[in-house]
């Protein structure tokens, strides 16, 4: 897609500074879909793509603040000019944890790896599934005791491959 609107504003000409914004983020979507879909092996936390994530996280963050900072436009109107805020936080989410589980891991096990295409929230929605079986069946707002109490019961009862996987 991003090569497509490359060649369509060339063939534009001066018009087609108009899709300058819509190039922007093709570019800063490309660069993360090639990160998280890339099956090489990430060795360090100085990896390069990790950077290029933070940048991509950047460019997203500047945009919002460019919208938000508009002072001539509602916030009805802000809100249609961005992604919804539940896809920019688990973008951020994204981009940030998987940082993090890099640094952590090599902390933990250095010489190891980590391969982002095979990085899965998986071990964390079976433990949400869990906890919503225990606490009550469709209770997806726990309160404090019932989460605790649903928690010990699942780390109690786990199995030790899971465990492992969420260490």
């Amino acid at each position: 897609m991003l090569h497509l609107f490359k060649a369509y504003q060339k063939a534009e000409g001066r018009n087609g500074d108009c899709l300058n914004g819509a190039i922007q983020l093709l570019e800063a979507t490309s660069v993360l879909i090639a990160n998280f879909t890339d099956t090489r092996p990430i060795t360090s936390a100085e990896d390069d793509r990790l950077q290029c994530n933070a940048r991509a996280l950047q460019w997203f963050t500047s945009w919002k603040d460019a919208v938000m900072s508009d002072l001539q436009d509602t916030a009805i109107v802000k809100r249609k000019k961005l992604m919804s805020q539940e896809t920019r936080f688990d973008m951020k989410s994204t981009i940030l944890g998987f940082e993090s589980l890099v640094r952590r891991k090599q902390k933990t096990h250095p010489g190891t790896s980590i391969n982002a295409a095979r990085v899965n929230s998986d071990s964390v929605e079976n433990i949400f599934c869990q906890q919503r079986a225990i606490s009550h069946g469709a209770n997806d707002n726990p309160n404090y005791k019932q989460f605790m109490y649903g928690m010990n019961t699942i780390i109690l009862t786990a199995d030790t491959a899971v465990v492992a996987t969420l260490e």
